[in-house]
């Protein structure tokens, strides 16, 4: 997706029909009888077919993977062409093993003279290394996994909701398993019915489910769930106010907090912006490489956000409690992904 966006950046062609519209784009630079334009086209086809897989909430099978919908990479890739060439993920990872090394070879110093301390630190540092490229491996095939079962899906979907069976393709998903075999034998009925699903499903989007920790805690009743809607109507964190959460990725970064739901909230992010959200999937990534910095009301060391975090030197904290909903979009903040801090630097009105 860097690379794409070089492409875009550098081509007059190809920037200027993302400037018309991501709509179409692609059909328009393979008509082109422009080089760079149909180069584009190609490389963007490359990248559906590898990582096509991906995209947002990746693990619920309902959701958008990039070969359904090609406007979100797109998107994305738009959006990277305001990056400075500087900022590539190759520099930002080579000049981050630099600092690996060095730091690897101060720790085997501090061991020195002691050969059961040293070959337990080296195993150690093999270990995570292996553990955590194993485990993004076997999370990246089970989503293509995914893919493979959602595909018949929507096509079936789509076939129903042509036929006037379902009121929407993506009503599907919300069939039972032991429903598929009825839908198609007995259509009849099956649009209201979905539609009523559709609709309690929509209430509890609305909601914000409960945060379970402990085993057999007592689960509120839905009625008691709170909107969604009202936690962003509340109290928001004044300027020089300092919220605590778990720094993951190190750094120190300030800039203007954008604050978003999902990635369809973040279509004008400005480099050096610092993106304030929920949690993240790895559909978030490449805006990661425009983004000063990360906060996350949700989140781990091991999650995949911060594994790439750490490869490409974005500061990143997780686990700051309502993050989302104490600052205000467009606030200027600073974070510290070693401390684990988000400050503040002044009111949401000032």
């Amino acid at each position: 997706m860097w690379r794409l966006s070089r492409l875009a950046r550098d081509s007059e062609r190809v920037g200027a029909e993302l400037d018309t519209g991501i709509d179409g784009v692609i059909d328009r630079l393979r008509a082109s009888g422009d080089q760079a334009a149909r180069t584009f086209a190609e490389e963007f086809g490359r990248l559906l077919a590898v990582d096509g897989h991906r995209g947002p909430n990746e693990w619920d099978i309902a959701s958008d993977s990039w070969v359904l919908r090609p406007d979100l990479p797109l998107g994305m890739i738009d959006q990277l062409r305001r990056q400075d060439d500087d900022q590539a993920p190759q520099a930002r990872a080579a000049a981050l093993m630099t600092r690996r090394e060095q730091l690897i070879a101060e720790l085997m110093q501090a061991v020195a003279g002691d050969d059961a301390a040293k070959i337990l630190l080296a195993s150690g540092l093999r270990s995570g290394t292996v553990f955590y490229q194993a485990r993004e491996q076997v999370k990246d095939a089970a989503v293509r996994a995914m893919l493979e079962a959602k595909l018949p899906f929507v096509e079936l979907g789509r076939r129903l909701a042509e036929r006037g069976v379902i009121e929407h393709p993506k009503h599907v998903f919300l069939l039972l398993d032991r429903e598929l075999d009825e839908i198609v034998t007995a259509p009849e009925g099956w649009r209201e019915r979905l539609a009523r699903r559709a609709a309690d499903f929509a209430e509890l989007g609305s909601r914000v489910p409960p945060y379970v920790v402990m085993h057999g805690t007592p689960t509120p009743p839905i009625s008691q769930w709170p909107l969604r809607a009202d936690g962003r109507t509340g109290t928001k964190a004044a300027g020089g106010e300092e919220l605590k959460g778990l720094g993951v990725s190190p750094g120190v970064a300030r800039g203007r907090a954008r604050v978003a739901a999902g990635l369809a909230d973040l279509t004008d992010l400005e480099p050096g912006d610092i993106i304030v959200c929920s949690t993240t999937d790895p559909s978030w990534v490449p805006l990661f490489l425009l983004a000063g910095g990360v906060v996350c009301d949700i989140g781990a060391p091991s999650s995949h956000a911060a594994i790439v975090s750490r490869e490409i030197g974005v500061p990143f904290v997780v686990s700051v409690t309502r993050a989302r909903d104490r600052i205000a979009d467009g606030t200027p903040v600073e974070i510290d992904g070693l401390a684990g801090t988000v400050r503040v630097l002044q009111d949401a009105a000032g």
